[in-house]
């Protein structure tokens, strides 16, 4: 009785596993990264190499825009930070505010964030306070786990 049980076992298995294998492949998805919620950041040739020139000649709407493709779009944080950092140059509290949960996130650069902080208050008070609950809770967070 076992040998039978045994026997209907592997039959069953081999049946999966021959139906697994003649299964069609699923057709690929074709995506499209102006579909992804990502996509709304993303910044295509020649626009690209139009920002950078006018993130280079000083334009902290350029110096941004190339600050959110990287981070949400490219994934490339060092870039982000580059271009974030010229854009924080201007008085545009959302740059500042951004840079500051970028460099929070990898706990980096405290005087840095301490500074876009005074400067965000200037800009936008409210924010500021946002700002600096996040920053609070972040340090406290990093205070703990060293402990």
């Amino acid at each position: 009785m076992n040998t039978k049980i045994l026997y209907l076992a592997i039959g069953v298995a081999l049946v999966a596993a021959l139906g697994y294998w003649l299964m069609p492949e699923p057709a690929r998805l074709e995506v499209n990264p102006e579909d992804s919620p990502a996509g709304a950041y993303r910044v295509a040739e020649p626009a690209y190499s139009r920002l950078v020139t006018a993130a280079q000649a000083g334009n902290c709407d350029a110096a941004y825009k190339l600050g959110r493709h990287h981070i949400f779009f490219s994934l490339n944080t060092k870039e982000a930070i580059r271009w974030y950092r010229l854009a924080a140059k201007c008085p545009n509290a959302n740059a500042k505010g951004e840079l500051v949960g970028i460099l929070m996130h990898f706990g980096t650069a405290d005087a840095e964030v301490d500074k876009l902080l005074l400067e965000i208050e200037q800009l936008d008070p409210e924010a500021a306070e946002g700002e600096r609950a996040a920053v609070h809770s972040v340090r406290s967070l990093r205070g703990s786990a060293s402990q």
